[in-house]
């Protein structure tokens, strides 16, 4: 259950996760499952010691880059475990297994497998339903911002659209890119150039990156 949570989240967040790391923080997880089974200890139930867990498997298994990305992963993390344990819960009370039971705040017992990736199937389904409506209620007005393009001393400041769906990077560099209208920029990049930028540009690059893409000694 811990892999399929994991494996989720990483579809949510449509990053291609290590089968190694899923593996070593499910494990962990497990370890955590049983220790609090046959433990009475509090500790081992506190919301704390829950939260570090959770912490620990995600950067196991997701190795984050910074703590933005961190932070995100804990959160569709939770939401995943959520709404799969919901759904999980649900189809436990549908199916009424006769050997399931509750023991620490934990279901244990035999109860179908089809529970477990039901659930897992449903909870990403919804999620992802979810995640994509809330995209397309957001206001217009909040995807639009002002930005400042500067140049040699010359600032012009004009409107742009927040692009969520398809981040623009520059190839060579990964560099995020600005799409702007060739005309405002007349007041601070000649007319000529602009206007020509394409036959400018081309032969340069080729003779930097070669006809193969491979970067020359030019």
């Amino acid at each position: 259950m811990n892999a399929i949570i994991l494996y989720a989240t990483a579809i949510i967040l449509k990053i291609k996760p290590s089968c190694i790391r899923i593996v070593l923080a499910s494990t962990l997880g497990s370890i955590y499952a049983i220790i609090t089974y046959i433990s009475e200890i509090p500790i081992y139930t506190s919301a704390i010691s829950k939260g570090i867990l959770s912490i620990i498997m995600v950067y196991i298994g997701f190795n984050p880059q910074n703590m933005k990305k961190m932070w995100k992963q804990i959160l569709i993390f939770y939401l995943t475990s959520f709404v799969f344990g919901g759904v999980a819960l649900y189809l436990i009370y549908v199916i009424k297994p006769q050997k399931a039971m509750t023991r620490n705040g934990m279901f244990v017992g035999e109860y179908v497998l089809k529970v477990v990736f039901l659930g897992a199937i449903v909870a990403v389904t919804i999620i992802k339903i979810s995640i994509k409506i809330i995209k397309t209620k957001i206001n217009s007005k909040d995807m639009y911002c002002n930005i400042k393009i500067k140049l040699n001393g010359n600032v012009i400041e004009t409107r742009a659209m927040i692009d969520t769906g398809n981040l623009v990077k520059e190839p060579i560099t990964n560099t995020p890119v600005v799409i702007v209208e060739s005309s405002l920029l007349y007041d601070i990049i000649p007319k000529q150039i602009l206007n020509n930028i394409e036959k400018i540009l081309k032969p340069l690059i080729i003779r930097k990156w070669g006809n193969h893409g491979k970067k020359s000694t030019y």
